[in-house]
């Protein structure tokens, strides 16, 4: 049987509410550079400190990256070691749905708690319920 269509992550599923979206307030183009990988849309990314650069927040970094510092926004290709330009969510006051988010596997329990509490310090409310 062929298949019709396929069902891809969508914006809507992560982003619930954000304050003025028509002027992307709560939005920007951030440079990320990291390995070669995909970023799905909901990624959680931590800046780098020395950089100002992004990449995916990883829980036992020690550049700065650890830190939840923005949510992708647009699912994004990378290059190893090249910047590339990538849509996040890097303030609020916005929310995002915890089913949504997309933590790198070194985040559980109470580490997952903590990036939550990084995100919701930038104004990123972590939504459990939704």
């Amino acid at each position: 049987m062929a298949v019709i269509a396929t069902d891809l992550t969508r914006l809507s599923h992560t982003l619930k509410a954000e304050v003025l979206p028509e002027n992307a307030y709560c939005r920007t183009v951030a440079v990320v550079n990291d390995t070669a990988k995909t970023l799905a849309i909901g990624t959680v990314v931590g800046k780098v400190t020395a950089t100002g650069k992004y990449k995916e927040a990883i829980q036992s970094a020690v550049d700065g990256s650890q830190v939840g510092a923005g949510v992708v926004l647009e699912a994004k290709t990378l290059t190893n070691g090249v910047d590339t330009n990538v849509l996040i969510l890097f303030r609020g006051p916005s929310s995002v749905s915890a089913g949504g988010l997309v933590a790198n596997a070194s985040y559980s329990g109470a580490n997952l708690t903590t990036l939550y509490a990084d995100l919701e310090a930038k104004g990123i409310q972590v939504l459990t319920a939704v």
